[in-house]
């Protein structure tokens, strides 16, 4: 069994609830927000229908983990209030059980005592702790939370790797823009290059001439940059 959680683990965990986004926070497609605040983002690249789903359930989960923690840590200080209280029950009971046990039959210490949350089963005599039903409450709780830990963990790994895997994509795509338009701009280069060359010369007639063919103005090279058919 895994060691209980100090007040100070308790009160740190508190300091980092309360340090975060004022909630509630909600899950928007596959984006955490906080009313117009955008929070976190679970998206990443998926190849199944199934791995969306995961993704939905992380969204939801790391939404609902603003609201939830707090609760955890509320019920946590309630029941340990709860236990402290029956623990100090338990030791008045004992004590007044005392002056009716006849000497030398059991010490203070041995009087068994009831458990202050189901009533059904006795502590184990000399426990410090509390009965086992509470004990299983607090470890339930303990498992409860270490789990939301690990899946905000793991959510926050899987929003990294998918914001490196977009940064990656969108350098790309820059990049192949980058090049179209320097292929653009070297194809208005040539253009330009044979329209120097084929202008029209006026010889006199109204067509004129191709400087370069000495064909009747356009000729074919500038209708075919034009888009137009001989003869037109």
């Amino acid at each position: 069994m895994t060691e209980p959680i100090s007040a100070e683990e308790l009160a740190a965990i508190r300091q980092r609830a309360n340090g975060a986004t004022a909630g509630p926070w909600k899950a928007q497609d596959l984006f955490v927000v906080a009313g117009e605040q955008h929070i976190a983002d679970c998206e990443w690249l998926a190849d199944t229908d199934e791995e969306w789903k995961e993704f939905e359930r992380n969204t939801a989960f790391v939404a609902a983990a603003r609201q939830d923690v707090p609760a955890l840590l509320d019920e946590v200080e309630r029941l340990r209030t709860e236990l402290y209280e029956a623990i100090a029950d338990r030791d008045n009971a004992r004590t007044r059980l005392a002056a009716f046990v006849p000497p030398g039959t059991l010490s203070a210490g041995e009087i068994p005592a009831l458990c202050g949350t189901c009533t059904e089963r006795l502590c184990v005599p000399g426990l410090p702790g509390c009965a086992p039903c509470v004990k299983a409450e607090v470890e339930r709780l303990r498992a409860a939370l270490d789990n939301e830990r690990r899946i905000v963990r793991e959510g926050t790994a899987n929003m990294r790797a998918a914001r490196a895997a977009i940064t990656a994509e969108r350098d790309q795509a820059r990049t192949a823009a980058a090049l179209a338009e320097q292929e653009r701009d070297e194809a208005r280069e040539q253009v330009k290059r044979v329209r120097d060359r084929h202008w029209r010369h006026e010889d006199g007639t109204d067509e004129g001439l191709c400087n370069e063919c000495r064909t009747p103005s356009p000729c074919a090279e500038i209708r075919a940059l034009d888009g137009t058919e001989a003869g037109q």
